[in-house]
Protein backbone atom coordinates (compact mmCIF):
# COMPACT_ATOMS: atom_id res chain seq x y z
CA UNK A 1 0.00 0.00 0.00
CA UNK A 2 2.78 2.30 0.79
CA UNK A 3 3.93 1.63 -3.34
CA UNK A 4 0.49 3.02 -4.36
CA UNK A 5 0.61 6.46 -2.12
CA UNK A 6 4.25 7.22 -3.14
CA UNK A 7 3.12 7.55 -6.73
CA UNK A 8 0.59 9.00 -5.99
CA UNK A 9 1.81 11.81 -3.92
CA UNK A 10 4.24 13.14 -6.95
CA UNK A 11 7.27 11.60 -6.57
CA UNK A 12 7.71 10.31 -9.80
CA UNK A 13 10.14 12.19 -12.04
CA UNK A 14 10.94 12.70 -16.02
CA UNK A 15 14.55 11.96 -17.28
CA UNK A 16 15.41 14.52 -19.44
CA UNK A 17 19.25 13.19 -21.09
CA UNK A 18 17.68 11.47 -23.99
CA UNK A 19 15.31 14.28 -25.18
CA UNK A 20 19.03 16.49 -24.77
CA UNK A 21 20.65 14.25 -26.66
CA UNK A 22 17.94 14.44 -29.41
CA UNK A 23 17.80 17.82 -29.65
CA UNK A 24 21.73 18.42 -29.98
CA UNK A 25 21.42 15.29 -32.37
CA UNK A 26 19.20 17.49 -34.17
CA UNK A 27 20.89 20.57 -34.07
CA UNK A 28 24.18 19.12 -35.77
CA UNK A 29 22.02 17.77 -38.70
CA UNK A 30 20.83 20.50 -39.52
CA UNK A 31 24.00 22.61 -39.41
CA UNK A 32 25.62 20.25 -41.59
CA UNK A 33 22.63 20.01 -44.17
CA UNK A 34 22.23 23.82 -44.29
CA UNK A 35 23.93 25.75 -47.13
CA UNK A 36 26.51 27.94 -46.22
CA UNK A 37 25.63 31.18 -48.13
CA UNK A 38 28.13 33.93 -49.47
CA UNK A 39 27.25 37.13 -49.31
CA UNK A 40 28.18 38.70 -52.55
CA UNK A 41 29.13 42.61 -52.63
CA UNK A 42 30.81 44.87 -54.21
CA UNK A 43 34.88 45.74 -53.57
CA UNK A 44 34.80 49.26 -52.15
CA UNK A 45 38.73 49.99 -52.05
CA UNK A 46 40.33 52.46 -53.32
CA UNK A 47 42.75 52.29 -55.76
CA UNK A 48 46.10 54.45 -54.70
CA UNK A 49 46.35 56.73 -57.65
CA UNK A 50 50.59 57.02 -57.52
CA UNK A 51 51.26 54.05 -58.13
CA UNK A 52 48.66 53.63 -61.39
CA UNK A 53 50.62 53.29 -64.90
CA UNK A 54 50.43 55.96 -66.87
CA UNK A 55 49.85 53.62 -69.58
CA UNK A 56 47.10 52.34 -68.62
CA UNK A 57 45.11 55.36 -67.84
CA UNK A 58 45.97 56.65 -71.86
CA UNK A 59 44.77 53.25 -73.27
CA UNK A 60 40.95 53.59 -71.82
CA UNK A 61 39.11 56.45 -73.70
CA UNK A 62 35.89 58.04 -71.71
CA UNK A 63 32.42 58.72 -73.47
CA UNK A 64 31.04 62.05 -71.61
CA UNK A 65 27.44 61.94 -70.86
CA UNK A 66 26.47 64.99 -68.66
CA UNK A 67 22.91 65.47 -67.43
CA UNK A 68 21.52 68.90 -66.52
CA UNK A 69 19.43 70.20 -64.25
CA UNK A 70 16.91 70.64 -66.54
CA UNK A 71 17.18 67.10 -67.76
CA UNK A 72 18.98 68.37 -71.14
CA UNK A 73 21.67 65.44 -72.09
CA UNK A 74 25.12 66.09 -73.38
CA UNK A 75 27.70 63.73 -75.38
CA UNK A 76 30.91 65.32 -75.35
CA UNK A 77 29.51 69.06 -74.99
CA UNK A 78 26.69 68.17 -77.77
CA UNK A 79 23.30 68.31 -77.11
CA UNK A 80 21.15 65.29 -77.97
CA UNK A 81 18.32 63.29 -77.72
CA UNK A 82 17.56 60.97 -74.87
CA UNK A 83 16.29 58.27 -77.56
CA UNK A 84 19.69 58.45 -79.50
CA UNK A 85 22.01 57.91 -76.59
CA UNK A 86 22.55 54.43 -77.69
CA UNK A 87 23.19 54.61 -81.28
CA UNK A 88 25.71 57.50 -80.40
CA UNK A 89 27.18 55.08 -77.47
CA UNK A 90 27.41 52.29 -80.26
CA UNK A 91 29.35 54.75 -82.88
CA UNK A 92 31.69 55.90 -80.57
CA UNK A 93 32.54 52.26 -79.06
CA UNK A 94 32.91 51.25 -82.98
CA UNK A 95 35.63 53.54 -83.14
CA UNK A 96 37.22 53.37 -79.69
CA UNK A 97 36.03 49.33 -78.12
CA UNK A 98 37.95 50.18 -74.76
CA UNK A 99 35.81 53.20 -74.39
CA UNK A 100 33.76 53.58 -71.10
CA UNK A 101 30.52 55.79 -70.56
CA UNK A 102 31.00 58.29 -67.54
CA UNK A 103 27.42 59.80 -66.63
CA UNK A 104 27.91 62.94 -64.71
CA UNK A 105 24.57 64.40 -63.31
CA UNK A 106 23.92 67.68 -61.54
CA UNK A 107 22.29 67.14 -58.27
CA UNK A 108 18.56 69.08 -59.60
CA UNK A 109 18.67 66.49 -62.21
CA UNK A 110 15.83 64.03 -62.19
CA UNK A 111 16.95 59.85 -61.59
CA UNK A 112 14.21 59.16 -64.26
CA UNK A 113 16.48 61.17 -66.57
CA UNK A 114 20.00 59.02 -64.96
CA UNK A 115 17.94 56.18 -65.53
CA UNK A 116 17.20 56.33 -69.02
CA UNK A 117 20.47 56.97 -70.07
CA UNK A 118 22.57 54.45 -67.93
CA UNK A 119 19.80 52.13 -69.80
CA UNK A 120 20.69 53.41 -73.06
CA UNK A 121 24.54 53.06 -71.87
CA UNK A 122 23.90 49.60 -71.41
CA UNK A 123 22.17 48.44 -74.18
CA UNK A 124 24.75 49.35 -76.56
CA UNK A 125 27.31 47.00 -74.47
CA UNK A 126 29.61 49.70 -72.52
CA UNK A 127 30.77 49.79 -69.46
CA UNK A 128 28.94 52.66 -67.51
CA UNK A 129 30.43 54.78 -64.99
CA UNK A 130 28.48 57.00 -62.70
CA UNK A 131 30.58 60.17 -62.20
CA UNK A 132 30.17 62.74 -58.44
CA UNK A 133 27.59 65.51 -58.55
CA UNK A 134 28.45 68.94 -59.33
CA UNK A 135 28.81 67.94 -62.99
CA UNK A 136 29.05 71.47 -64.82
CA UNK A 137 26.17 71.34 -68.11
CA UNK A 138 28.30 72.27 -71.44
CA UNK A 139 25.87 75.26 -71.46
CA UNK A 140 27.44 76.52 -68.61
CA UNK A 141 30.66 75.83 -68.97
Amino acid sequence: MKKIKSLRSGDAEVNMTPMLDIVFIMLIFFIVASNIVRESGLDVTQRNEQNEEPETAAKVRAIYIQICADDSIFIDRRAVDARSIRAKVEAKLAAEPSSVVVIETQQQASTGSLVRVMDQAIAARAPVSIAPQGAQCALNA
